[in-house]
């Protein structure tokens, strides 16, 4: 009786033992091996076979596999793997269906298999939420609050990217006391003057415009004025320079003036602190008279622009342009000096003075005329 149990235990261990390489294998030449499938990866079946003991089989040998095992299975284009148990009803997975037919599906669909449930990677944490404080615009002060020149200075220009250019627009509307220099009755007016600049790290192109038209009595004074300057910076400092303007102004001698300018400036300061230049050079001036002939003459010519800040929300300015022809051996400043208070930022009032002198009085006024003017200003 013990020998018989024995025997029918043996029995028992051997189908077990068998049932564990129920796998079978079909290769390309038509051999079978019976075995377990441990893993597909890579095109590489790994298998253990009771004759052979463990095989690695690179998929291109294989026929056909027909699974009767519990196996994680990860189809290719998939990211997550399922849990498959095949039973004997499972059709054979082949290499190529259309060989095959009837119910055998593709083994090329299959992009991992394994006996043992996969490591994943683990998933990266979710990055943490950054807030990124946008740059400040180009045309402001990168001081809240602070005033701005309204012109892109070099600290604006070390915030972009080398050759980009940038831009900036100002416009501003007065109430002008008119005639400062007259003898006789004052005014009030009203005008507009507007500043545009483009800028990269070598060249700048700025354009000054003023437009203003009063009537008094029978009588129009018109003024307008416009303005066109380029620098090409050879160095941090030094500039080439190229200038043309042509002004209009009734309550001037002479009223009428174009000139053309070549010259050299230098760029002592240039931040939104403090920003100071100097040019000169030679040109070519067409000057209208009202009692005399027109004329034109060579000339020669100075510019000098300043700003500086004095607190957060005060700065004071002054533009000074100085044209001396040479045939008339005239002279003649014109410019503009102002204070400008924040209210917000990119927002401004504005306390100016325009001044133009001259050494030919005529038509009745003096060698010095100029208006006080009060104002609102916006750039972007």
């Amino acid at each position: 009786m013990r020998k018989r149990c024995t025997q029918l235990t043996a029995a028992l261990l051997c189908a077990q033992s068998l049932n564990s390489f129920a796998d079978i294998i079909i290769l390309s030449n038509g051999d079978q091996i019976t075995a377990s499938i441990a893993s597909i990866e890579s095109d590489t079946v790994a298998a253990k076979s009771p004759i052979f003991g463990k095989l690695t089989i690179p998929v291109s040998g294989i026929h056909s596999i027909q699974f009767k095992g519990s196996f994680w299975v990860r189809m290719k284009g998939q990211q997550s793997f399922r849990f498959i148990t095949f039973d004997d009803q499972s059709p054979f997975y082949s290499l190529n269906r259309a060989k095959n037919g009837g119910n055998a599906k593709n083994l090329c669909a299959i992009a991992e298999l394994t006996t043992k449930k996969p490591v994943l990677p683990a998933k990266p944490k979710k990055a943490a939420k950054v807030t990124v404080k946008p740059p400040e615009p180009f045309i402001g002060s990168g001081v809240a609050g602070s005033t701005k020149t309204s012109v892109i200075t070099a600290d604006d220009l070390a915030k972009a990217p080398e050759n980009v250019w940038l831009y900036t627009n100002h416009l501003s509307g007065y109430a002008n006391l008119e005639d400062i220099g007259k003898q006789d009755t004052k005014k009030f007016t009203l005008s507009a003057s507007g500043k545009h600049q483009a800028r990269n790290t070598k060249n700048r192109n700025t354009i000054n415009w003023t437009a203003q038209n009063a009537k008094t009595n029978e009588n129009t004074d018109e003024t307008y004025k416009l303005d066109y300057g380029y620098n090409y910076f050879r160095t941090d400092k030094m500039f080439y320079a190229l200038n043309a303007s042509y002004s209009h102004d009734d309550t001037t001698t002479p009223f009428k003036l174009t000139t053309v300018n070549a010259g050299v400036g230098y760029q002592f300061y240039d931040s939104d602190f403090l920003s100071l230049s100097l040019e000169a050079g030679p040109g070519y001036s067409i000057a209208n008279y009202r009692t005399e002939a027109s004329s034109t003459s060579p000339s020669v010519y100075t510019k000098l622009s300043y700003n500086q800040k004095i607190t957060d929300v005060l700065s004071v300015y002054d533009d000074t342009n100085f044209h001396w022809l040479s045939e008339e051996n005239s002279i003649k400043f014109d410019g503009k000096i102002g204070l400008k208070y924040l209210i917000r930022t990119n927002l401004w009032l504005e306390l100016a003075h325009n001044y133009t002198w001259t050494n030919i009085p005529g038509d009745g006024y003096e060698k010095y005329n100029g208006n006080m003017k009060f104002g609102i200003g916006m750039d972007w």
